[in-house]
């Protein structure tokens, strides 16, 4: 399942294949697109030089659409947050049953940790280290992405999730064990081996078989 339309990058998206004679707009989302993969490859390591040669132009020139590193560090957040935001207002605003979209919320938000892997080590990386650039700005784009979500299940939510469960301790518990998931790359098979992945945890959670 696409996330609204919005998920691309994986590895280094086909978009950045150094594409000659971008301007405006293009060359921004281009940037943006090696951005990610770097930053979340190598964190405040990056280098612009090395962006700059993804797709095709100087470090002065990345320079040119975005003034410092950590001003395109800061994009590259929230831009993350933006389109899985407007995935999860896609899937909420559904108008088919309940239990559906809540379903729908979770692949989508797999799906989105999946294809950009970057989400996963940034907010891991800043949350661990508490010195990033953009600390204050992730906790301004994380806290209302989880009250988002709290209120969806906890408002039209309240004939399928039973009363005094603890919703926003186990959104946290499924988002953070799908965030680790993603970044453990090759470990993620020995250290989970056969435990159950985060949809047979939403629907034991939430007793979606009932």
């Amino acid at each position: 399942m696409a996330a609204g339309g919005v998920i691309p990058p994986v590895g280094y998206p086909a978009s950045v294949g150094r594409p000659k004679g971008l301007s405006g707009d293009a060359r921004r989302t281009a940037i943006l697109d090696a951005a990610e993969v770097e930053f979340g490859l190598r964190g405040q390591h990056a280098q612009l030089a090395a962006i700059g040669r993804e797709v095709g132009i100087s470090r002065p020139s990345v320079l040119h659409h975005y003034k410092t590193k950590d001003g395109l560090y800061e994009a590259v957040v929230r831009r993350l947050f933006a389109d899985l935001t407007r995935a999860f207002g896609t899937e909420m605003l559904a108008t088919t049953p309940f239990r559906q979209r809540l379903v729908g919320l979770f692949e989508t938000y797999i799906d989105f940790a999946r294809a950009r892997p970057a989400f996963a080590r940034i907010v891991l990386r800043e949350v661990v280290d508490g010195e990033g650039p953009a600390r204050a700005m992730l906790r301004d784009q994380l806290v209302p992405l989880l009250d988002l979500v709290e209120g969806f299940l906890t408002q039209p939510g309240q004939d399928v999730v039973p009363e005094g469960t603890p919703v926003r301790a186990i959104i946290l518990q499924l988002g953070a064990n799908e965030l680790l998931r993603t970044a453990s790359g090759d470990l993620e098979q020995p250290l989970w081996r056969d435990a159950p992945g985060t949809m047979e945890l939403l629907t034991e959670y939430f007793r979606l078989d009932d």
